[in-house]
């Protein structure tokens, strides 16, 4: 399990996002594509007994295995580090490239394909971390404003933590976040809070952690 949530870490539904915006025209069609063929692939090389560390109960489970909706990775922009004063209206998030691919048992996330774009399309770069899936059904589970909705993943690599943001039309001040449990203990965040965050206060929880180090 270890070695599966390891490979997600260093990678990460429905927006494509670049320093000017959002790009209306992602293709989610080819990122869905990509991760179930991979999600087929990854399947079969997992090793007879080996079923519940890549979060399945068993073998049988593979047959009811889909993909659910892509969620597309965020993190801090460099700008962020650099700047002395955060501007709330200002974007400091980045996308990377990559998407992370629910693989769904039953109307359970149980493991995640990471699609990233390759020069030959889009293609499936890795499969595991059922601890992030688990943590994935604890967050929306516990945030029941989150269903249906469109959102994507902020990690913040330089303190391990993840949030769920929830992107809409207006400025990115404007976005709500909410934390995982990563970032509840990286900012001692209390559980009261079931409103969720804005981004601007994450910056400033960032900052404020920065300076305290």
């Amino acid at each position: 399990m270890k070695k599966s949530y390891t490979l997600l870490l260093s990678l990460f539904i429905f927006f494509g996002f670049s320093n000017s915006g959002f790009a209306a025209n992602t293709d989610s069609t080819g990122i869905t594509a990509a991760a179930t063929e991979g999600l087929k692939t990854y399947l079969a090389k997992i090793p007879a007994g080996s079923e519940k560390n890549y979060g399945f109960n068993s073998v049988d489970e593979f047959a009811l295995a889909k993909v659910g909706a892509p969620i597309h990775l965020f993190t801090l922009a460099p700008s962020f580090f650099s700047a002395e004063t955060i501007v709330a209206d200002r974007n400091y998030i980045n996308s990377i490239d990559q998407w992370l691919v629910p693989v769904m048992v039953n109307g359970e996330c149980r493991a995640i394909v990471t699609v990233s774009k390759q020069d030959e399309g889009w293609k499936a770069v890795a499969f595991g971390s059922s601890f992030f899936a688990t943590e994935l059904n604890k967050v929306l589970a516990e945030n029941s404003g989150l269903t249906g909705q469109s959102y994507a993943l902020l990690r913040i690599y330089q303190l391990n933590c993840d949030f769920i943001i929830q992107p809409n039309e207006g400025e990115t001040s404007t976005w709500k976040v909410t934390p995982f449990t990563s970032a509840k203990k990286a900012f001692k965040l209390k559980d009261t809070n079931n409103a969720g965050y804005l981004l601007p206060e994450v910056y400033d929880m960032v900052k404020h952690k920065a300076k305290s180090k």
